[in-house]
């Protein structure tokens, strides 16, 4: 019951959200407050990892992205609790759509000693495919809009290279 009103209250949160940054900022926030524990959302520009979003104080140091790094390009979970680079403090799991991996998610857990039960993995992994989609959709979004501007500019230059041909 907890684990299913965790989910639907993200969901919730992630279908509001209209752009990329709120979309970020929701998973983080959630996250952050489920588990407790430090979290940041790595997303790929010209074929480097960068963070886009994090809890404050986060710091992902070289070695932490070459983690992160592997996870997106072998589209596998990575880190802390796994069989690979277990020893990076951060848990690194690709953000997986039917599209492809559109990032990478970071969780650091504030008590070190302790690790994820399979529940919270499981939990885990909700949230991470969840968020997924939600980046996803919100990049769609974006494009889309981006596309829209293109073709309404070429219309205006359409429209004025027209009139001044016809002045001509």
């Amino acid at each position: 019951e907890t684990t299913a009103h965790a989910v639907s209250a993200i969901s919730k949160e992630l279908t509001a959200a209209v752009n990329l940054d709120e979309v970020l900022n929701v998973v983080v926030k959630k996250l952050s407050q489920t588990f407790a524990c430090d979290v940041a959302i790595l997303l790929p520009d010209n074929q480097v990892l960068n963070v886009r979003a994090a809890t404050e104080g986060l710091v992902i140091d070289p070695n932490e992205q070459a983690v992160a790094l592997w996870a997106f390009q072998n589209n596998q979970t990575a880190g802390r609790g796994t069989e690979t680079l277990p020893a990076a403090p951060i848990r690194f799991l690709p953000l997986k759509t039917s599209h492809g991996v559109v990032g990478v998610l970071g969780v650091k857990l504030q008590n070190q000693t302790h690790y994820l039960s399979s529940e919270d993995r499981l939990l885990l992994e909700n949230f991470a495919n969840l968020a997924a989609l939600a980046i996803e959709r919100a990049s769609f979004a974006e494009q889309a809009s981006l596309a829209e501007t293109l073709r309404t500019n070429e219309r205006l230059q359409s429209a004025l290279l027209n009139s001044i041909s016809h002045e001509l």
